[in-house]
Order: structure tokens, then C-alpha cells, then sequence
């Protein structure tokens, strides 16, 4: 059977651990070579908590308005995390119980929120979609997994992702 043993002395030019911890030595990976250096600029601040609020109305899928409202920033404000929707038109009042997950892209100032709802003692999972369009007018969307759905552009109100 063939076997394998430590080296008790490093090769002649071996690097010793503290040698290889340098910032200057190059390192090798499979016969590539590179080097363990630091980023020459910095990445940026470590995050902040943003600003995700919004208030509106837009059109109901069946009849009339949908009512929206959500506060998703609770390190900014201490208030409990929620989305709350309620479209009269088709029978609809959605209070979110928990809140998932959460994805901002800042570059599309768009956030997508997943999380739950029990309704009449059966749950339900949702996905909520708001846009800031800054001095345009927002968008927002929820779908439900109990079929429901709304979405459009903001009729009044305001959607503040920052």
C-alpha cells in the first residue's frame, strides 16, 4: 500500500508560514500564479438601513382602486415590519404575518418582498414588487398564492425606496 510522510525540513527555498502571509509573495495555485495583496481602493461604506415605504392607491383588478400600504425599514424606525392591501372590489383585505426576505436593487430603485399570510386558517404565501421612479410615478405589485393578484401604476400616493 503506498503510504505519505510530513517533511521534517523545508526544501531549500521553501517559504516558511510567516514568508507566505506577506502581502509581496506570490502565491501558486495549480501552476497559476498570483498574488495576496490588498484592494488598492476601498468597496465602499458597509450598508445602511434604506428607506422602503410606501402608501396608494392603483386600479383593482375587477373594479375600482386597490388600497396599498407597507413599512419594510423597521432598523430605520423600530416600527413592525408589514404589507397591507385591501381591494374592496374584489373582496380582498391582505395583511401580511410574516416577512420572508427582502431584495433591493438599488440601481432600479425596485424592492421584492416574499413572505406569508394565514387567511381564514388556510396560509398563504405572497410576493410584493415596488418600484421608485423617483419624480415619476411608482409602481407596485402583490401577487398572492391563493390566485389573487393586482398591479399598476401608482394612481395616487408614493412609493420612497432610497
Amino acid at each position: 500500500m503506498g503510504g505519505y510522510a510530513f517533511a521534517s525540513a523545508h526544501p531549500q527555498g521553501a517559504l516558511t508560514n510567516a514568508q507566505a502571509e506577506a502581502d509581496n509573495v506570490p502565491l501558486e495555485i495549480d501552476g497559476v500564479c498570483c498574488y495576496n495583496f490588498k484592494a488598492a481602493v476601498a468597496n465602499g461604506p458597509l450598508p445602511t438601513c434604506d428607506e422602503r415605504d410606501g402608501k396608494g392607491q392603483v386600479k383593482g383588478p375587477k373594479s375600482g382602486n386597490a388600497d396599498f400600504e407597507f413599512d419594510l425599514d423597521a432598523c430605520k424606525d423600530n416600527d413592525e415590519e408589514f404589507v397591507h392591501e385591501t381591494d374592496q372590489g374584489s373582496g380582498t383585505d391582505f395583511r401580511s404575518t410574516s416577512i420572508d426576505a427582502q431584495i433591493f436593487d438599488e440601481g432600479t430603485r425596485t424592492l421584492t418582498v416574499f413572505g406569508g399570510w394565514t387567511n381564514a386558517a388556510h396560509a398563504v404565501t405572497f410576493t410584493m414588487v415596488a418600484v421608485d421612479n423617483g419624480t415619476a410615478s411608482g409602481t407596485f405589485s402583490l401577487t398572492l398564492s391563493d390566485g389573487y393578484s393586482v398591479a399598476g401604476t401608482l394612481i395616487s400616493g408614493a412609493i420612497h425606496l432610497f
